[in-house]
């Protein structure tokens, strides 16, 4: 091997100190950029999305929950890659909260960013249970930066990097169900309008051309 490379600094790390060798090159999975503009945010329908895996794992009993503590003015889509049994029971366990959850269907990989923009504010809040969760950089991630949402995290290391740079999301202090819900109620229209901007000026610095560059760059090719 003349190069190698991850998707994350705290996981090349990880390789470097666990075999030994030089620490990899970062390469983050990123989709292309996509041209458009966040959209606008209405303070009577704050829209929550979760894309992604359909895993408890993932958060979505937590995202339920602090829907549950939440007024009316917030509700939640979540895009399900199918796995048919836990949909089944994620429906049923977000049934008693009515019209205020959607399941929409997943779409094209290529179409995801922009099948977002309709939306405010994706969650990510992954309960650090395993090495692979406490250092996860989703692709969902870059995704909702692309698709110009503010974005709300758990306390993860390498999410918390790109969301500290850029102000385009909050980072929940704490990882009860209670903390994800007070600190989507303290967000304003005007706060929420304020994280989408600044991840439409991530997305122009977060994109797949701009990691592709990083990548033959590790590689010592030239684009």
């Amino acid at each position: 091997f003349t190069s190698r490379s991850t998707v994350a600094s705290r996981l090349a790390e990880f390789y470097a100190e666990d075999f030994g060798f030089e620490t990899p090159a970062i390469v983050r999975n990123c989709p292309p950029f996509v041209d458009q503009n966040p959209s606008p945010v209405d303070p009577k329908n704050i829209k929550l999305v979760f894309h992604g895996m359909a895993s408890w794992a993932r958060g979505l009993r937590d995202i339920c929950d602090a829907l549950r503590m939440l007024d009316e003015r917030f509700s939640v889509t979540f895009m399900l890659t199918p796995n048919r049994n836990v949909i089944a029971e994620v429906e049923e366990y977000a049934r008693d909260l009515g019209d205020r959850v959607r399941f929409v269907p997943p779409v094209p990989m290529r179409d995801v960013s922009s099948t977002l923009n309709e939306y405010d504010l994706e969650i990510m809040f992954y309960q650090p249970e395993s090495r692979n969760l406490e250092f996860s950089l989703p692709n969902k991630f870059f995704e909702a930066i692309q698709g110009r949402l503010g974005l709300v995290i758990g306390k993860s290391p390498m999410m918390s990097e790109i969301v500290s740079e850029f102000e385009n999301g909050v980072i929940v202090d704490g990882w009860s169900t209670k903390d994800l819900a007070d600190t989507l109620s303290s967000l304003t229209s005007e706060r929420i309008t304020a994280l989408k901007s600044a991840s439409h000026r991530a997305a122009v610095a977060i994109n797949a051309e701009t990691e592709r560059s990083a990548f033959l760059e590790s590689i010592g090719a030239s684009a």
